[in-house]
């Protein structure tokens, strides 16, 4: 609304209430109007005087709002526009207003308050044309525009129409409890009209009050919760929430995706539905109501609760922070929860309520319970009966009887007895449901002798619901046949870490124990029955199907040892391998492997190389297994020929292979004692077949011009051909490896190389090399069984004579002295007889129409180069012309003719200095002809003065005359 003081002199200041809203503020404007020697009352003019206000769009803070204001020179007006905070003089920094002075405006309009107003439309009788122009056009008001329920835009007639002044405003709006405030901004004057209206103030809300709430626990959840309450009073008539949410602070300990909210109104009802909950990862909770007009009136409880979890209960730093100091028996958890609301109130006035606003809290309380551990022990043992050497096995397991307990960082104490071996590599503990794994040394004393082991879980480890588990291997010594193996006695300590403690105050330990059931061993004799054999496979062979043990074969050789026997309870062992590697065999270190029965294949863990003065090498593979009634054990591995093997020289084939199984009659008592050591033997001759290397040496050739399938040993060609060359050199299946060596092949003089042309290519990488020059290359690579090497080049046909050319190239071993040659490839003679090149342009020179007659050529563009590769050393040459058709000499339509019956073209004969005319017979550059074999050059006898013409001048047009000749060429002399 606009308020104004009235009926004074000097500066007048309106407020417009509630123009819009500002980065969620309501704003107001104070506008202050300084009119000199101008009373301002009901209808004042102001001489050529206008004020125009616009608003933009809510939201728009950067036009938040266009103040405009015209005068003319003789007029004094100070203008002052100031935004403020609604029903206040308080600034909002960021928004001014804009002024220009210029031309009137054509509009004019009304500011009022549409609440009020409700889009009426104003009566006739309140516009009166007094003292203005007589005309039509201001029967209604149009164009009326809202802007955020706050103000309304009333402009009367178009741009440019008849302007008029408002004497009457009572007629706009009377009501018996209100008024409007009413300024009209005119082209001539300024007029106001002001009845001040009053309501009621918004009441405004209270803050949201945190009760604290102290929970006994006797449920044992450990829950925390606060009550929220909140008023909502009844509002006056015209006064109403804009919007309202509640901030709950959660302290940051607790995990906000497990806090709950529940609101009940002042009858206990659950409306936590009413309200949109949101939880945001910086702890805080809302609560936004969905509808507004259900808060009026209501008083709402809102209680949030969370959980307190038992790993925070035995958390130090959990308890310095939360432990209330001044419980004793029962401890209490005290945690603070925080809260504000924010809410704004629309209607005569507004107010809003930042999330800065003023916040209240309080803390709650949880009693600590405390969790005590119920330790308990059990433990197992291998099943009997028991012989020496027999491995028995013992599990412990610690568990705790009560869930809300945690036993943990447990020490398992155990007393071995005498008569077993404990294996300290088989240590294990098993934590809950997760895999076992073996004790680190650091985690685990074993005192010799006390016989006393002691082991340590690791100090993260704790029991709740689940166990811990021990378990060792141990190995009945031979001292105890026929004896007894006392109890073992086992206990189990750990810290009670749930037991609740006050911080830095030490944690109690829980320990539980138990002892094992002594057991005797048997005193008995049951011999074994040991055998052993070793048998081979040749792997390479199979595919090649020859029977033949080759250099560089894979042998596969197995090993079985067995107890033969079907004594029960014998026992042969521990298996240990032994095998004679003899020099000529390279053993595969990475194929070991061993078998029992047909259980998994696994690798040895135990294995020695001893190299032996003749070569061999002597492989020992030690296990612990012992071969029970049936059982047999294996060794497997692969070996590869050595080249040495093939050769004859060295006297190694056969490969003589030795090799054993040994081990103890454990449970066969023989010569007064038990557990006699049994080897048994076998071995093998291997014959390898001698070292032969075995080639392929190929040469072939092709025209370059030709497809690759047109290689062979011979071809025909003529000179200035480029000839393909592919030469392989390859070792057979079976053969021994090449060693590597050099290749030679010089290329005959009547061949010309073509440069980048000469390249080696091995089959068994792919890998290919460039070469200069095919003389000699001196590093062909090693090639192996099945491999090549293919060297390729190109070269050109120089010679003139026709004659056959031959090449045959070689390759020399290294270490070797007989060169392996290959093929001899061979060029036949093509006989051709032909032009290398002719020239491309006989020119005349330019000539006017009457100087044609008998003009000689100015130049000759290119060569005339011609090949004589036959038997027969004389050819002739002629050229022709044909003056018909499209070989005739014309520009366009217009041909060149001949002046004369002689003839148009002539060239001079070299030996008999005649012009001889060129016509479609032809004529002889020399009538002698020629009589030289190879490249000849003719040039000479078609240069510059050797070219005649003789034309006709009459009805030619101007431009280029061209045409063409043709070349001949033919074997022998013919007569001119």
């Amino acid at each position: 609304m606009l308020k104004s003081c009235m009926d004074q002199i000097g500066p007048v200041t309106y407020r417009i209430a509630n123009v819009g809203y500002y980065k969620g503020q309501s704003v107001d404007i104070l506008y202050t109007l300084f009119a000199k020697n101008k009373k301002l009352s009901g209808n004042v003019n102001l001489s050529s005087a206008t004020q125009r206000l616009t608003l933009a769009k809510v939201g728009d803070d950067t036009n938040f709002m266009y103040t405009y204001i015209t005068a003319t020179a003789s007029s004094y007006i100070n203008n002052n526009i100031e935004y403020v905070k609604s029903n206040t003089k308080d600034p909002i920094k960021g928004i001014s207003g804009t002024m220009n002075h210029g031309k009137l405006s054509y509009r004019k309009a009304v500011y009022m308050d549409p609440d009020v107003f409700q889009g009426g439309r104003v009566p006739n009788s309140a516009r009166t044309a007094t003292g203005s122009q007589a005309g039509t056009g201001y029967s209604d008001l149009y164009n009326i525009n809202s802007y955020n329920h706050g103000s309304l835009f009333i402009t009367a007639n178009s741009p440019g129409g008849f302007e008029y002044k408002y004497n009457n405003f009572s007629e706009l709006y009377t009501s018996s409890n209100g008024s409007m405030n009413v300024t009209f901004y005119m082209f001539e004057g300024l007029a106001f009209y002001n009845v001040q209206t009053t309501s009621a103030s918004p009441i405004l809300l209270a803050s949201p009050d945190v009760i604290g709430i102290t929970n006994d626990n006797s449920d044992r959840e450990n829950k925390i919760s606060w009550n929220v309450i909140q008023a909502f009073p009844s509002q006056p008539s015209d006064t109403y929430l804009d919007n309202y949410a509640l901030h709950f602070k959660i302290p940051s300990d607790l995990n906000s995706d497990e806090v709950s909210l529940k609101i009940k109104n002042s009858a206990g009802t659950d409306v936590t539905s009413a309200f949109n909950l949101e939880k945001v990862g910086n702890g805080n909770y809302t609560a936004t109501a969905k509808s507004l007009s259900t808060l009026v009136n209501k008083q709402y409880t809102f209680t949030f609760t969370g959980n307190i979890t038992k790993d925070q209960l035995a958390n130090e730093s959990f308890l310095n922070n939360y432990l209330d100091p001044s419980s004793s028996n029962p401890y209490y958890i005290k945690m603070n929860g925080e809260a504000y609301a924010t809410y704004g109130l629309k209607g005569s006035n507004y107010v809003t309520k930042n999330d800065d606003a003023a916040t209240s809290s309080a803390n709650s309380k949880m009693a600590i319970s405390s969790y005590k551990v119920e330790p308990g022990l059990s433990g197992s043992m291998t099943g009997g009966p028991y012989h020496v050497d027999d491995r028995v096995s013992f599990s412990w397991t610690a568990q705790n009887g009560n869930p809300d307990a945690k036993w943990g960082a447990l020490v398992f104490k155990i007393k071995i007895p005498n008569g077993l071996n404990i294996d300290l590599s088989s240590l294990k503990l098993k934590f809950g449901s997760e895999t076992a794994y073996s004790v680190p040394k650091s985690n685990y004393d074993y005192d010799i002798s006390s016989r006393l082991l002691t082991v340590r879980s690791y100090s993260n480890s704790y029991i709740g619901t689940g166990a811990e588990v021990l378990t060792y291997d141990t190995e009945i010594d031979s001292a105890a046949r026929g004896g007894t193996i006392s109890k073992s006695d086992a206990s189990a300590t750990g810290i009670d870490m749930n037991v609740f403690s006050k911080p830095n105050d030490p944690k109690p330990t829980a320990s539980a124990s138990i002892s094992s059931t002594p057991f005797s061993v048997e005193s008995d004799n049951f011999p074994s029955t040991p055998s052993f054999n070793k048998v081979f496979k040749n792997v390479t062979e199979s595919s090649r199907g020859d029977n033949k043990n080759r250099i560089n074969d894979i042998l596969n050789f197995t090993l079985t040892a067995q107890n033969k026997g079907n004594v029960k309870h014998s026992k042969w062992g521990p298996i240990i391998f032994k095998d004679v590697i003899p020099k000529g065999l390279d053993l595969d270190k990475a194929s070991l492997k061993l078998q029992l029965n047909n259980e998994d294949v696994q690798s040895p863990t135990d294995v020695k190389y001893d190299k032996n003065s003749d070569g061999s090498i002597t492989l020992t593979v030690s296990t612990d297994t012992n071969l029970s009634e049936g059982d047999n054990l294996s060794l497997n591995y692969n070996t590869t020929i050595d080249p040495i093997a093939g050769d004859p020289s060295s006297g190694l084939s056969p490969l003589i292979n030795k090799a054993s199984a040994s081990g103890k009659d454990i449970n066969g008592f023989a010569n007064g004692s038990y557990g006699a050591n049994i080897t048994k033997t076998d071995s093998k001759k291997i014959s390898v077949e001698p070292d032969v290397l075995k080639t392929n040496f190929t040469n072939q050739i092709k025209k370059d011009s030709d497809p690759d399938d047109k290689f062979s040993n011979s071809i025909t060609a003529k000179y200035g051909d480029i000839i393909d060359y592919k030469i392989i050199f390859g070792v057979k299946d079976g053969s021994r490896s090449f060693k590597g060596g050099s290749f030679a092949g010089k290329i005959p003089s009547s061949l010309s190389l073509i440069d980048d042309s000469v390249n080696v290519t091995n089959s068994s990488d792919g890998s290919s090399n460039n070469y200069k020059d095919i003389d000699s290359i001196p590093d062909i690579k090693e090639i192996d069984s099945g491999q090549s090497v293919t060297l390729s080049f190109k070269a050109k046909i120089t010679q003139n004579a026709p004659s056959e050319i031959q090449y045959m190239p070689y390759i020399l071993e290294d270490g070797g002295s007989t060169m392996m040659y290959a093929n001899v490839s061979t060029i036949e003679p093509q006989d051709w007889l032909g032009f290398e090149e002719t020239p491309s342009d006989i020119d005349f020179g330019t000539h006017t129409p009457y100087d044609l007659n008998d003009i000689g050529n100015v130049k000759t563009v290119g060569e005339l180069n011609f090949m004589n590769y036959t038997n027969d050393p004389y050819y002739q040459v002629s050229v022709s012309y044909d003056p018909s058709g499209n070989s005739a000499i014309k520009n366009g339509d217009s041909r060149l003719q001949e002046a004369d019956s002689e003839g148009l073209l002539f060239i001079k004969q070299m030996d008999t200095g005649r012009w001889i005319p060129v016509d479609d017979s032809g004529a002889m550059l020399n009538s002698a002809g020629f009589n030289k074999l190879g490249s000849n050059s003719l040039t000479e006898f078609v240069g510059p003065g050797k070219w005649l013409m003789n034309a006709n001048g009459s009805n030619l047009k101007p431009g280029v005359y061209s045409g063409k000749m043709t070349w001949n060429a033919i074997d022998g002399i013919p007569n001119n």
